[in-house]
């Protein structure tokens, strides 16, 4: 007979705020940024107070586990869907401070009018103004204790507020109070339920329909977890993606005294003083270079079954399997974290020639690179000297090959992992880089790769890190490198000016858009250029080298030298935009020719 899949229960809000509180389930949530707006926590109590359905929340119990000694340890129930709306009850009710997005701890205390009746003005959040007015109750906490005393209370309101119709003030109180009996429907999914199958329950039951993503799960095992400093774990994941962003803002973390405590904030300290990162992980990226590094596994599937002790072998779960995954993923982020491992990278990726964020556009690729570097430094047959190029090679052949752009990413990312561990990386990159079928991938596969109209094209990227690996000077110029504009926002142009293809014919944006017909380009120069044909305006330059009538180049030789640094054909001089499909056709060529000098010299 096939199992129920969940159990609906009905609690009211003052138990639900009892169970949180006697920890009988967990709440994510209270641990990562508060995102809601204040409009949202005002919304959602003024519905409470007028009685309206406030959602369903699901909690998904940790499955039991076996412990050594033969017993049973009970899994925790944690909270997946309505984290938000708890997170704003136990702040406002409870006094729980909360850290919103900025990472700033804040309480929110909640005023009411009992006179107010439009829905969005009879709660607010508190100000100055609602405690200087004397028809706001400032904290609505302190009518909902439970010594309250209504004829105290009102008999303290009608003397600041002597007008007013007391009793239409004492029902809209008892209205308040009452909120704490109102019913709140809990759906208690079965801790057999595969992780596809609690998001499908998840996006029919959110009347958002937004899907859960497999890391959120790792998330609120890690957060459920004490015993193991899973919880310590989640907030050094949280906390590294918001120091690498706000270095500045290291003492807020030490408002945190359980963090403060632990080892891993030493292990944050050296981000205060590092900035100008050009690779910025969230915590997704953090947990899959450190799944792939300690496991090499990639699939947050597994984590999620291995953090709950599941035995593939037996079929049940133990406690020395959480144990040991705790273990070794704990590992896995430590080494992500260390300074020297990320700068070290970071490093590796520069010299490739990829120096800033926006050419890391392709996060996965980004994080195996990582993750490859992880496992290269424990290759002791394989010296340091070689680990830098086999990176880079392996980065730069991956996003050429567009290696995890396929619906199996997964299972090609984890086969690699295999391969390397087992014939070593040198072995591997020969196998998957055969000559056999190199002169086709050069002269047909990437060219028609190229015809793309994105900026963030994985090859284009990699266009511009060997142009910046080259030291390329932007077009018309000799003395402004391709790096520096890359560095400053400088900004990509068209090479046969939009305007100009428009006016002739070529109106979609498929077409003037390709990545074949951007450069980058010192704006003075981009702006000389308006929207003339490229015929025209390259021999004008051509021919008035001498006159300094565009950029900086003084002679022929320059002018050709800066055509070949930009991959731009010979041929330009002479082409309008009946020759436009013919530039780009070459160019691509000539992109290609660039690129695949760069990658054999890595």
């Amino acid at each position: 007979m096939e199992f129920e899949k969940f159990r609906l229960h009905q609690f009211t809000l003052a138990t639900i705020i009892d169970m949180i509180k006697q920890d009988m389930f967990v709440v994510p949530e209270l641990q990562r940024p508060f995102v809601w707006k204040d409009s949202q926590v005002r919304d959602l109590f003024d519905s409470l107070y007028r009685g309206y359905p406030t959602g369903y929340i699901i909690t998904w119990k940790n499955p039991d586990v076996a412990t050594k000694d033969g017993q049973r340890a009970n899994g925790r129930t944690i909270l997946i869907d309505g984290q938000q709306r708890i997170t704003a009850l136990m702040a406002v009710l409870c006094g729980q401070t909360v850290l919103d997005v900025n990472f700033q701890y804040r309480k929110l205390k909640l005023a009411f009018n009992p006179f107010e009746t439009q829905v969005d003005k009879m709660f607010m959040l508190q100000d100055t103004s609602k405690i200087k007015d004397k028809k706001w109750i400032p904290d609505i906490t302190k009518v909902l204790r439970n010594n309250f005393s209504m004829f105290d209370f009102l008999n303290d309101y009608q003397k600041a507020n002597p007008t007013v119709d007391i009793h239409g003030v004492e029902l809209a109180i008892d209205n308040l109070r009452k909120i704490m009996q109102h019913q709140v429907g809990v759906i208690e999914l079965n801790p057999s339920l595969s992780i596809k199958e609690v998001n499908e329950i998840f996006i029919r039951v959110n009347s958002k329909g937004t899907p859960l993503k497999q890391v959120d799960f790792v998330l609120a095992k890690l957060a459920a977890d004490t015993k193991h400093s899973g919880l310590l774990l989640r907030k050094t994941l949280d906390y590294f993606g918001y120091l690498l962003n706000n270095p500045k803002n290291f003492a807020t973390l030490k408002k945190d005294r359980d963090f403060v405590s632990s080892d891993y904030i030493a292990k944050l300290e050296w981000l205060t003083t590092s900035e100008n990162h050009i690779y910025l992980p969230d915590v997704e990226d953090v947990l899959q270079v450190s799944f792939m590094y300690a496991f090499g596994k990639s699939n947050f599937t597994d984590l999620v079954s291995l953090l709950g002790g599941y035995d593939t072998r037996q079929h049940i779960f133990t406690e020395e399997i959480i144990a040991d995954t705790f273990t070794h993923l704990e590992q896995g982020i430590c080494k992500f974290i260390n300074q020297h491992n990320f700068e070290e990278f970071s490093e590796i990726l520069m010299q490739a020639g990829f120096i800033a964020p926006k050419l890391l556009s392709s996060k996965t690729y980004v994080n195996f690179a990582y993750a490859l570097y992880l496992k290269l430094l424990e290759d002791k047959q394989l010296p340091y000297s070689q680990i830098k190029h086999c990176v880079q090679k392996w980065f730069v052949w991956t996003l050429l090959s567009q290696r995890y752009n396929s619906g199996d990413s997964i299972k090609v990312i984890e086969q690699d992992l295999q391969e390397i561990d087992k014939h070593g990386f040198n072995a591997f990159l020969a196998s998957v880089s055969q000559e056999k079928w190199m002169k086709s991938f050069w002269d047909n596969w990437l060219p028609q790769r190229l015809q793309s109209s994105a900026v963030t094209n994985p090859l284009f990227q990699v266009f511009l890190a060997a142009q910046v690996w080259q030291k390329s000077s932007a077009l018309f110029t000799k003395k402004i490198k391709i790096a520096t504009l890359i560095k400053t926002s400088g900004e990509i142009h068209h090479i046969f000016p939009q305007a100009y293809l428009r006016r002739n014919g070529i109106i979609h944006k498929g077409q003037y858009n390709q990545v074949a017909n951007y450069t980058y380009l010192v704006s003075t120069v981009n702006k000389a250029i308006e929207d003339k044909a490229p015929n025209v305006y390259f021999q004008d330059i051509k021919n008035n080298l001498a006159n300094g009538l565009l950029g900086d180049l003084e002679s022929e030789e320059q002018f050709y030298q800066s055509l070949k640094e930009n991959a731009i054909p010979k041929a330009i001089i002479t082409m309008d935009y009946r020759k436009y499909d013919q530039f780009l056709d070459e160019r691509r060529k000539l992109m290609v020719k660039l690129i695949k000098k760069y990658y054999e010299a890595l």
